[in-house]
């Protein structure tokens, strides 16, 4: 949105006509001035389906007792590590599901002590982490951490990192993984509502091009009147969304459990509705490319 801000400031300098319509797209669905991104519920059914998935798996091995970790991508939000909640209702009982986000300070100490109650309990633990999760000074967990060319930390790597310090500090049997590119790319668990509301996102986009409407950005809004779910659209002025980012409000977390909480439930739960059929060719999905 901010290089959109500045296309638009520039063709309006050099008095150029060009229509200029930010459309937020994001899995990250850090994108301020929208209910939510385009891309997020779908990467979110995808991240939840995969907590239970995972938890499938831990349960065929009835004594193991160990601790999985899944990293998600999010620089500064804890949004996709926060959908892996939404599997919590889903998994067994033999199972504990610890989710660490951005917003609040990594305490190694206290997670520790909750992984080590589980495994005497006979228990595995699902250990959710965003990349980007940071120490209480405000350091990445991380500390092996490279910078691009913007001085900014080159993320990633943090669940292999704590995969090391959990087996050092307790013995415990640890994995991880990462849900890497798949998590935005992957259709088959595409979320209907979320591909619809794309699809007419940009149908309403065009429509306010159509009315020669520039600088601003289109967005989504959630009636929270309406006992259903319903979202419409809406716009804003590019300069008052660029260079700005949505966290996870810190009331939607519990920080004593490290869980996310039911609003935040509420929020995400729409989103992920609804299945779409993808055209298969010997088994295999056929995904269509616009040239």
């Amino acid at each position: 949105m901010n290089v959109a801000k500045m296309i638009h400031e520039y063709v309006m300098d050099v008095e150029y006509n060009l229509i200029v319509i930010g459309i937020p797209k994001s899995i990250d669905n850090d994108v301020v001035g929208t209910d939510h991104s385009p891309g997020y519920g779908s990467s979110a059914k995808f991240l939840a389906t995969s907590i239970i998935d995972v938890d499938m798996d831990m349960g065929s091995y009835p004594e193991s007792n160990g601790v999985t970790i899944i990293e998600t991508m999010g620089r500064n939000s804890g949004w996709l590590a926060g959908a892996c909640s939404l599997a919590e209702d889903y998994l067994t009982e033999n199972s504990q599901l610890l989710i660490y986000i951005p917003e609040v300070a990594f305490d190694f100490v206290k997670c520790v002590d909750k992984l080590e109650k589980a495994n005497r309990e006979k228990r595995n633990t699902i250990l959710v982490v965003v990349e980007g999760i940071r120490k209480k000074n405000g350091e990445l967990v991380n500390t092996y951490t490279e910078y691009d060319f913007l001085g900014r930390p080159k993320l990633g790597g943090v669940s292999s990192y704590l995969k090391d310090m959990i087996e050092n500090e307790t013995g415990i049997k640890t994995r991880y993984m990462t849900s890497s590119v798949w998590q935005r790319s992957s259709m088959t668990l595409a979320s209907k509502t979320d591909v619809e509301e794309a699809y007419h996102l940009g149908i309403h986009a065009v429509r306010l091009a159509n009315l020669n409407q520039t600088g601003i950005m289109v967005g989504l809004k959630r009636d929270p009147h309406e006992v259903d779910y319903h979202i419409s659209y809406e716009t804003i002025q590019l300069k008052e969304v660029a260079e700005k980012e949505k966290i996870i409000p810190t009331e939607w977390y519990n920080v004593e459990e490290n869980i996310m909480t039911l609003d935040f439930k509420d929020y995400a739960f729409p989103m992920i509705k609804g299945e779409i059929v993808l055209p298969m060719k010997n088994g295999l999905p056929i995904y269509q490319r616009v040239i």
